[in-house]
């Protein structure tokens, strides 16, 4: 629950600005398809590496939601690409 806090709570510097509702709504989507896109990976790295992670650990968790918050903006904000239109 904390990092779902933090994940929801880092993202409203980004879209506090001139942000439309529109706008906030590709950085969502934007910000939900690249955890999955970071799972999938970090999945498959940990797979082929052969490690084991305990299920209290909440690093992998929190690097996930940098790595997808950070793609999400980069998406969104920097490169002005529109999802929907």
């Amino acid at each position: 629950m904390v990092v779902g806090v933090l994940a929801v709570g880092s993202a409203y510097p980004v879209v506090a600005g001139d942000w439309s509702l529109g706008r906030l709504g590709e950085y969502v989507f934007v910000l939900i398809a690249s955890a999955f896109v970071w799972g999938l990976m970090g999945m498959l790295v940990i797979l082929a590496a052969g490690l084991t992670l305990s299920g209290s650990n909440p690093v992998p968790q929190a690097v996930l939601w940098v790595a997808a918050s950070l793609t999400a903006y980069i998406v969104v904000y920097r490169t002005q690409l529109s999802i929907f239109h």
